[in-house]
């Protein structure tokens, strides 16, 4: 498959970064937002807590969830096969 000629490096530094945002984010048992204010373009209003806004933000937290589930399967499925799932 294409996963295995990705240089092991590269998944060491993804672990180690991820694991550093991860201990840096904030402090044991604390319950954090979602919302890290990133909204470079002002396309959501931060006052704004109608139905919709709400609706919009579930929707998209569904639909990352579902994209992170998608790329899994394709992982364990070129695991299993040994064939890419998209041929480069």
């Amino acid at each position: 498959g294409g996963l295995g000629n990705v240089s092991p490096i590269f998944w060491a530094t993804a672990l180690a970064a991820a694991a550093l945002v991860e201990a840096f984010s904030g402090s044991v048992g604390e319950i954090q937002s979602a919302d890290l204010g990133f909204d470079p373009l002002g396309l959501s209003s931060s006052n704004s807590n109608d139905g919709r806004s709400r609706y919009l933000a579930e929707s998209e937290l569904f639909n990352g969830r579902l994209a992170m589930l998608a790329i899994t399967g394709f992982a364990i499925q070129e695991w299993f096969t040994g064939n890419s799932v998209v041929d480069a």
